[in-house]
This record gives C-alpha cells, structure tokens and sequence, in this order.
C-alpha cells in the first residue's frame, strides 16, 4: 500500500518488534531471552530488524538474519527473512511484502551479491513472488523406520562439532563448530544431543533431537558428516 513506509529498527525497537510478533503469532515464546539467542548471538552476523508503519503507527516487524554459504570452495553472504509478523488491524494491506522489498533492496549483483531466502507460509511466498522471489518446490519429508545395521559405539561429545566437514557437493550453509553450537542452542526450544562413533575413519558425528508421537521415539537429524 502506498501510504506503507518502512525504516530500519535499533535496539530500542525490539521490545515492540517481539510484542508484535506475540500478538501475530498469539504466543508468548518472542522473548528477549530468545532474541539474544537468534538474533545477536548467530556467528553469522547479527539481525537486522525492519519495522513497518501505516499513519505513523508501527504495524509489521521483521528480522533478516545474516547467513552464509559456500559453493565451490568459496564462502558468500546472504540473509534468511525471518520472525516476521503483522498486527491483525494492517493485514491485507501488503506490510509484509513492503518490508521484504526493503531487505531484498540492500542487495544487488554488482555492489552486493547475495542470496536472500525464506521458508515462506503461502501468503507469505505470494508476497515474496510480488517481490520478483523465485518460489521453489515445496520442502517434502517423512517418516521411516532405519534400516537394520549393526549396532555401533558412540561418543556423546558436544566438541565433536568442531570436527564438521562441509562436503563439497553443492551449495550450502557454511557451517562451523560455533555456528552449529548456535544453531542446536536449547534456547531455540529444544534439546539436542552430538555423537560421534568410537570407531570410524575419520572425524564424523551426528547432531540431532528426539520426539515421540505417540508411543513411537523419532529420532531428527539436524546435520551429519564424515564416516557414517
């Protein structure tokens, strides 16, 4: 909408920025505690916080978290569109795609080249394909029992992360041991375990996380590398 404008948020901004986040979702898990978490302690960078108003009134926030990649030995920048919401009384009025529009601005091919991307509810990808996105099939997983193998020894050894690999076979997030102790940090609200095997020809393990659905235990892998 044109009577929509957006500016950058500071510090002083979070506070209302996590209150309009609560209010959208109809949560209460936006905390400051989560905040420093996510969006100050990622060795990626800190967030950027985007504020949209209508009449002056602050309306929608969003945050771009700084993420990088690697593809074919190289490392580059891009940012995930994030933690964003609109307050119930603005929607319909295309807060969103105005705040997405000014992140996406900051980048370009020649000054700065980057890959912005989001994991988009279906309002929110038509928003971003307004924005000139590129929407990509939708993510697929399920649900299987393993296979039977032979059991193995394993180490419980959160220092096993520093032992990370990235495997040359596209593009990906350029994990390190310190970013992969962000991203498995219990304050993202769950708790996760890092093995590695006993025995194996080299650095390896496993970071994951476990739920039940019914009497069922599923195990989650978040990331693996090395000898399996």
């Amino acid at each position: 909408a044109s009577n929509v404008s957006v500016r950058r948020g500071g510090a002083h901004d979070v506070a209302l920025a996590l209150q309009i986040l609560n209010q959208s979702y109809r949560t209460t898990s936006f905390t400051p505690d989560w905040h420093a978490w996510k969006h100050l302690e990622c060795p990626f960078g800190p967030s950027r916080l985007i504020l949209a108003e209508v009449d002056s009134a602050v309306c929608g926030a969003f945050f771009a978290l700084p993420w990088d990649y690697r593809l074919a030995g190289r490392t580059f920048a891009g940012a995930r569109t994030v933690d964003g919401g609109t307050l119930p009384a603005a929607r319909g009025r295309r807060v969103l795609g105005a705040m997405i529009a000014d992140e996406v601005g900051r980048w370009s091919s020649d000054g700065s080249p980057g890959v912005v991307v989001a994991t988009a509810t279906d309002a929110a990808r038509r928003s971003h394909v307004r924005n000139g996105a590129l929407a990509l099939p939708p993510l697929r997983y399920g649900i299987c029992a393993p296979p039977l193998t032979r059991p193995a020894r394993v180490d419980r050894d959160l220092d096993a992360l520093d032992s990370y690999v990235f495997q040359e076979d596209g593009m990906g997030t350029a994990w390190t041991g310190a970013s992969l102790r962000w991203r498995i940090d219990q304050r993202g609200g769950n708790a996760y375990e890092v093995v590695t095997l006993c025995r194996a020809d080299g650095p390896n393990g496993l970071a994951y996380r476990t739920t039940t659905r019914g009497r069922v235990s599923i195990v989650i892998p978040v990331i693996m590398w090395g000898s399996q």
